[in-house]
C-alpha cells in the first residue's frame, strides 16, 4: 500500500511539475510579447495649425552606456482627432540632448520638410483638409536604424519611421524605390517630453508626455502606417525634425 501510495505521490509531483514547468513557458511567452517599458509617450496639441505656438521638447536623459547608444531615434506619429494617422518622421537625438519641434512653422504644402524649428502638422496626408488643428502625437523611442548596404555613405543618424517601408518618404533614397525591407524598430528606452498647448487661442500651457504601454507588433503597425501614408502621400504625410541642440 505504502509502494502504491509513493507510486500516485511521484505521479502527482511529476504532473504538478509539468504544469509549473508549462505555466512558466507560458509566462516566458507572454513576456516576450508584453509590452517594452519605457518607450511610448503621448500627448495632444490643441489650435496646432497656429504657427510658432505649440511646441514639443524632446530629450533622452540616458548616459552612454553598454546598453544606452549615444543617439537614438524619436519617432514622431501624428493622429489626428478621428484617430488617422496624417504625418510621421524619425529624428536623432543625443543623450542629454534637447529637440524642440513646433507643432506648425507656418509653411505648408508638399515636401515642407526643413523648417528650421520642425513642424507636425503642416504636411497632412490628408491634404485637402490644410494644417491639423488638433493633433495626437505619440513618440515611440527606438535604436538608429542599421546601414542599409544598397544606400552609398547613410547618414550615420539615420531614424526611419517606416522601418524601411518607404525610403522615398523622409529620406530620399532613389535606389531604393521599390525595393524598401520593413525592419522592426529597436525599441528602446527612455525619451521624455514635454509639449506646450495653446488652450483656447489664448492661454499656453505646457504638460508632460505620458507613459502609455507598447508591444513590439504595436510599433510594427506604426511603421507600416507611416510607410503606407508616406508612399501613398507624394510628399504628404511627412513631419519634420527640429534642431537638437546638443549638435
Amino acid at each position: 500500500m505504502l509502494a502504491k501510495k509513493a507510486g500516485v505521490g511521484i505521479v502527482i509531483g511529476a504532473l504538478a511539475g509539468l504544469a509549473f514547468a508549462s505555466i512558466g513557458a507560458q509566462s516566458a511567452r507572454a513576456a516576450l510579447v508584453g509590452p517594452v517599458a519605457d518607450t511610448q509617450k503621448t500627448n495632444y496639441l490643441p489650435n496646432s495649425n497656429f504657427p510658432h505656438v505649440d511646441t514639443v521638447n524632446v530629450t533622452d536623459p540616458f548616459e552612454f552606456s553598454g546598453t544606452q547608444a549615444e543617439q537614438i531615434c524619436v519617432g514622431f506619429y501624428v493622429f489626428d482627432e478621428n484617430e488617422q494617422l496624417q504625418e510621421c518622421c524619425g529624428c536623432p537625438i543625443s543623450n542629454d540632448g534637447l529637440l524642440t519641434v513646433e507643432s506648425a512653422s507656418g509653411i505648408s504644402g508638399p515636401g515642407s520638410i526643413s523648417a528650421p524649428g520642425g513642424d507636425l502638422v503642416s504636411n497632412p496626408f490628408a491634404s485637402h483638409n490644410g494644417p491639423l488643428n488638433f493633433a495626437n502625437v505619440k513618440l515611440i523611442s527606438f535604436n538608429i536604424n542599421p546601414p542599409n548596404p544598397v544606400i552609398g555613405g547613410q547618414d550615420p543618424l539615420f531614424c526611419d519611421a517606416t522601418g524601411g517601408i518607404y525610403p522615398e518618404g523622409q529620406y530620399p533614397f532613389p535606389e531604393l524605390v521599390g525595393h524598401g525591407t520593413f525592419v522592426p524598430l529597436t525599441l528602446t528606452p527612455s525619451l521624455r517630453a514635454w509639449a506646450t498647448h495653446f488652450q483656447n487661442q489664448a492661454n499656453l500651457t505646457e504638460s508632460e508626455f505620458r507613459d502609455a504601454p507598447l508591444l513590439q507588433t504595436d510599433a510594427n503597425s506604426y511603421a507600416q502606417w507611416c510607410g503606407a501614408i508616406q508612399f501613398s502621400g507624394s510628399g504628404r504625410g511627412v513631419c519634420s525634425c527640429g534642431t537638437d541642440a546638443s549638435f
